[in-house]
């Protein structure tokens, strides 16, 4: 982490943030801008040494259709396709607010709802590439013999 070492103090401050919603059409820019600015003014007693984030860094970006998941994938940012575009948008704004915390800063992110359907969207698109290489294989074993 950037920043000046943290010193002992006998305060422990503890920044919690909630539901940042990440590279969706309604995030703050100028929000998450201004909490970087923020925590750059800050003096050394008055830093966060835990900046909790809780949920909300990437939106849910589903896999596969229907009406449900339209509507979530109508909520996205102009340009925000996948992951790595999502990632893309939320990378300045993570970058801005941590560098100005202490070094020893504890960063804790507790995972949303969105969180946990992405893991199992993931989960679900790897298991799928592996059953489609399982087949492939399969079916070059029969033509082999």
């Amino acid at each position: 982490m950037a920043g000046a070492a943290a010193a002992c103090k006998d305060t422990y401050n503890v920044l919690v943030i909630s539901e940042l919603n990440g590279a969706k059409k309604y995030m703050y820019d100028e929000g998450l801008i201004g909490l970087a600015h923020y925590l750059k003014s800050l003096a050394q007693p008055e830093e966060p040494y835990m900046f909790v984030i809780g949920g909300g860094l990437l939106p849910e970006i589903p896999g596969k259709g229907g009406p449900r998941n339209m509507d979530k994938l109508r909520v996205l940012r102009d340009g925000v396709k996948n992951f790595d575009d999502a990632a893309a948008v939320m990378k300045p704004h993570m970058e801005r607010m941590f560098s100005p915390l202490p070094d020893l800063a504890q960063i804790v992110y507790v995972m949303g709802p969105a969180d946990q359907s992405n893991i199992q969207e993931i989960n679900r698109h790897v298991s799928l590439n592996y059953a489609d290489a399982v087949r492939m294989m399969q079916q070059g074993n029969k033509a082999a013999a």
